[in-house]
């Protein structure tokens, strides 16, 4: 089966309100997101690409470091997620961001052109991560940066534990892994970015605590709704289940007296060598 066909078959495709959940998880990790950009340094007059950008991504902080001279490039394979990301450029007068239509692992964009390459929670649903790894190392200049960041669910606990929540946990990350992915490909990345042949790899992680009201207290019950056909046909569970978990873990969501924390994303970069 051709990569691009394998894209479309994203896993969490289906997910209820897919690009106003795209862009809160994209707000809710924004100060992380400036974190890391902080630490790689991204200068004023690079050009930058971030791969899969869905509506937001991190456009929005690479606007403002690279300036008035540099760019920024929003690629996505679907047209919806481009559509949401270029109206959240004009509103914000991103006047230095451009946008493509591209396939992550195939892009067709110009090779070695690009300081610094982003790619955001895509080894984890998607997997083929040594193509993707590829396609990264190829549209980065000798010497320009390469960063990822992944998710690991180990971080993604409540307290006091609840055995639903812990069950839902369980059978997403099993779908994640019958469906190509790794659900916690975040604890590998650090190795992937070595074995790539990037050099001075860098790593930092974080977790969030969700007070109530976050959005990512529903983010178990989403991600189990939009994989729900495809648990079920792997036998993943059984339907009645299925729903009596659901409803379980959206009354944990919405109980103010369970502390929750979200998985934990790990943020991996390094510099493609000189003579690379």
């Amino acid at each position: 089966m051709k990569m691009a066909e394998e894209q479309v078959k994203y896993l969490l495709s289906h997910a209820p309100n897919e690009i106003a959940r795209l862009q809160s998880w994209a707000q809710s990790w924004e100060p992380e997101s400036e974190a890391m950009l902080d630490r790689i340094q991204i200068q004023p007059g690079w050009r930058c690409l971030d791969l899969a950008c869905g509506p937001m991504g991190i456009i929005g902080p690479l606007s403002r470091r690279v300036g008035p001279t540099g760019q920024v490039i929003g690629a996505d394979v679907n047209p919806a997620m481009l559509a949401a990301a270029r109206s959240f450029a004009e509103k914000n007068g991103l006047s230095n961001v451009d946008f493509a239509e591209v396939n992550a692992y195939q892009s067709g964009l110009p090779r070695a052109s690009f300081d610094f390459v982003h790619a955001r929670f895509m080894f984890a649903p998607l997997g083929h991560e040594d193509i993707l790894l590829d396609e990264l190392f190829a549209l980065t200049r000798p010497g320009g940066i390469i960063a990822s960041q992944e998710s690991d669910e180990s971080g993604y606990v409540c307290y006091p534990p609840q055995p639903a929540w812990e069950r839902l946990k369980q059978i997403t990350v099993a779908a994640f892994a019958r469906g190509g992915g790794d659900y916690s490909a975040g604890r590998r990345s650090y190795g992937l970015l070595r074995r790539a042949g990037l050099e001075d790899v860098q790593v930092r992680a974080a977790t969030l605590a969700l007070p109530e009201g976050h959005p990512y207290r529903l983010w178990p019950i989403e991600s189990a709704t939009a994989l729900r056909a495809r648990m079920l046909e792997w036998n993943l569970i059984e339907e009645t289940e299925f729903d009596q978990l659901l409803g379980e873990c959206e009354r944990i969501a919405q109980d103010p007296n369970i502390f929750l924390t979200s998985f934990t994303v790990v943020q991996a970069w390094g510099r493609k060598p000189e003579n690379g």
